[in-house]
């Protein structure tokens, strides 16, 4: 039994030294071997094989709103100046904005602050500048255009009047 067992050994290492390299034709495949949303591809130098198309690149994004801006005297205009209680003789509380925006006489969105609010800079215009910018930006707004300005009386600054203008 032993002896049958080595000769088939010798046998098989034997023929594996032999050994050849056949190389047959592949069996002929179609798309529909490929699952589905697959397809057959080819690529030099490469067996074919099976691979999801590529997706498409992204649509560009959308392009930036344009700013809608209108100006008619107290229709379609900014306010920005003094506001709150005003007195001929002590000034105003505050500082602030208004936005019309069709309506005549009647202010769409407005804000003031006062020294409580803001602190002293609330007397300081070029100061307030920001804070006024970020409110109104925030509600959809943006001063456009200066179109025409009101001085003070010498107790308050002025008001300036500028285009209205949507995002």
């Amino acid at each position: 039994m032993k002896r049958i067992l080595w000769a088939c050994i010798l046998a098989a290492d034997f023929s594996a030294a032999n050994a050849q390299l056949y190389s047959f034709p592949a069996p002929p495949m179609t798309v529909a071997d490929c699952r589905q949303g697959h397809h057959w591809y080819r690529e030099p130098g490469r067996l074919p094989y099976c691979k999801v198309d590529d997706p498409p690149p992204p649509p560009p994004p959308p392009p930036p709103p344009t700013l809608v801006c209108r100006y008619e005297f107290w229709k379609f205009m900014i306010a920005i100046g003094p506001g709150g209680n005003c007195s001929a003789d002590g000034g105003c509380d505050g500082y602030g904005y208004s936005v019309y925006d069709g309506v005549a006489n009647n202010p769409t969105v407005a804000r003031t602050w006062s020294s409580w609010d803001a602190g002293p800079i609330v007397h300081d215009p070029s100061a307030m500048w920001p804070l006024i910018q970020v409110d109104m930006q925030s509600r959809g707004y943006y001063a456009g255009a200066t179109k025409t300005s009101t001085p003070g009386n010498g107790n308050y600054p002025g008001t300036s009047y500028y285009e209205v203008c949507k995002y």
